[in-house]
C-alpha cells in the first residue's frame, strides 16, 4: 500500500475510533441520567410514603413532642433514614446538580422543624446513620438556632 493510501486508511480508522468513543460517552451519559431519574423516583416514593404517616399538625408550634405517637416518632426516624440515603447518594455523586441541591435544602429544612430536632436529639444516637450526614444535620440545626437567636435578639432590641 502506498504511503498516501496508508495515511488515509489510518486517518479513517482514527476518526472511526473517535466517533465510537463519543458514542460510548453519550451512551454512558444517557444511562447515568436514566439511573439518576430512576433513583429520584424511588427515593421520592419512599419519602412520600414516609411523610404520609405524619399527622397534619406535626409541625404545629402548639403541639408538644411528648404528644406525638410512637408511630409518628418512628416515621420521623424513617425520614432520617431516607434523608441519610439521599445524603449518601449526593456524596457519592449518584445524584448531582439541581436534584442534589434540592435534597440538601430539604434535609436542612428538617433541621428547622421543632419535632424533627427534638426527635433527633432524643433518638439519633440509636440510628445507624452515615457520620457525614450526622455532621451535616447537626450543623444545620446549629445554623438554624443561630439564625433564630439573631432574629430573637433583633426583635428584642
Amino acid at each position: 500500500m502506498d504511503p498516501t493510501t496508508e495515511f488515509y486508511v489510518q486517518l479513517l480508522a482514527n476518526i472511526t475510533a473517535v466517533i465510537a468513543l463519543i458514542h460510548l460517552a453519550n451512551q454512558a451519559r444517557l444511562q447515568r441520567k436514566a439511573i439518576e431519574t430512576e433513583t429520584y423516583v424511588n427515593v421520592n416514593l419512599e419519602f412520600l410514603n414516609t411523610v404520609e404517616k405524619f399527622s397534619e399538625n406535626i409541625n404545629a408550634p402548639n403541639v408538644e413532642y411528648s404528644a406525638l405517637s410512637n408511630k409518628e416518632k418512628r416515621s420521623i426516624d424513617r425520614y432520617f433514614y431516607v434523608a441519610n440515603l439521599e445524603f449518601i447518594m449526593m456524596s457519592e455523586k449518584t445524584v448531582r446538580g439541581n436534584l442534589s441541591k434540592h435534597w440538601r435544602e430539604g434535609i436542612a429544612s428538617a433541621a428547622t422543624k421543632k419535632h424533627f430536632v427534638e426527635r433527633w436529639h432524643d433518638n439519633s444516637k440509636n440510628l445507624a446513620l452515615n457520620e457525614d450526614f450526622v455532621d451535616f444535620f447537626n450543623n444545620s440545626i446549629r445554623k438554624h438556632q443561630r439564625k433564630v437567636g439573631l432574629s430573637n435578639q433583633a426583635a428584642e432590641a
